[in-house]
């Protein structure tokens, strides 16, 4: 009630305008969000928070075709590397995790050699794919990558741990 009190104000501050839009999607009128950030979409297709938030939502809603016209309008836009991790989510969405693990192959096999054998392309990789809630395919990232960190510092390990922690799966975490 009180974001969507503060709409005016909402429409001024893009961080108030997520946040209310976030809040409606999780607890509020979904429609009412999706709708928003649909429209929002059309008008600034290079918002990279709305837009990421509107891919995700559409991929909750299971609506690939839509989800899929909107990951190539991103790509038109100019979003750069930051659309593997959304075309990766797309496929890990509809239970297609080894197109999406493909994706993040193909682009380690493009750079150059010495990044192939570090940590930090995987991390990142599965961190993106973790923040868009495809859990499972961010930790064979990472599985993946356990020969290549360091045995001092651990970093792949620690890695697991934070996601599945972050996410309130304690188990998992240890």
């Amino acid at each position: 009630k009180v974001c969507r009190g503060a709409q005016l104000q909402a429409a001024r501050s893009a961080d108030l305008m997520n946040l209310w839009l976030e809040l409606e999607m999780q607890m509020g009128d979904a429609n009412l969000a999706l709708d928003k950030r649909r429209r929002m979409f059309e008008t600034v297709p290079k918002d990279r928070v709305n837009g990421s938030a509107y891919l995700r939502m559409l991929l909750g809603n299971q609506d690939f075709a839509t989800a899929k016209n909107v990951i190539e309008k991103i790509d038109a836009e100019g979003w750069g590397d930051q659309i593997n991790p959304l075309k990766a989510l797309w496929w890990a969405s509809q239970g297609k995790d080894a197109e999406a693990r493909k994706i993040f192959d193909d682009l380690l096999k493009a750079a150059k050699p010495e990044d192939q054998i570090r940590i930090g392309p995987h991390v990142a990789f599965a961190r993106a794919m973790a923040d868009l809630n495809a859990v499972k395919l961010a930790m064979g990232v990472l599985q993946d990558a356990r020969p290549l960190q360091s045995k001092e510092s651990m970093e792949i390990d620690r890695e697991i741990g934070d996601i599945y922690f972050s996410r309130g799966m304690y188990k998992e975490s240890m």
